[in-house]
């Protein structure tokens, strides 16, 4: 499992693919 860490226009989040490679997204307005 990884925690891979975004940030844009859209403000500050982050996803983390699991271990079958699915991503889950989490962002923060």
């Amino acid at each position: 499992m990884k925690v891979l860490i975004t940030g844009g226009n859209r403000g500050l989040g982050f996803y983390v693919v699991d271990f079958l490679q699915q991503p889950h997204i989490f962002s923060f307005q």
